[in-house]
C-alpha cells in the first residue's frame, strides 16, 4: 500500500487536510461563542495558524508541482 504513494499524492493529501482543517476552524469560530477575555487571542492565533498553513500549502503545491524531478546524469 505505501509503495503506491509518491511525493505528489502525499502533497495533495496534506494540503487537503490543511485546507479542510482551516475551514473547520473558521466554521467552529462562526458558530461557537468565544469568551470575551479570549477574543483577541483567538483572533491572533487563528490568523497565524490559518494564514501560515494556507500560505505554506499554496507555496508548496505551486512550487513543487512546477519542478521536474529527474535524476541528474553523473
Amino acid at each position: 500500500m505505501w509503495d503506491k504513494l509518491n511525493k505528489v499524492s502525499v502533497q495533495v493529501i496534506v494540503s487537503i487536510i490543511v485546507v479542510v482543517a482551516s475551514y473547520l476552524f473558521l466554521f467552529a469560530l462562526a458558530f461557537k461563542p468565544v469568551p470575551a477575555q479570549n477574543e483577541k487571542l483567538i483572533d491572533i492565533l487563528g490568523g497565524i495558524v490559518i494564514g501560515s498553513s494556507l500560505t505554506g500549502v499554496i507555496g508548496w503545491l505551486f512550487t513543487m508541482n512546477k519542478q521536474t524531478h529527474q535524476p541528474t546524469k553523473s
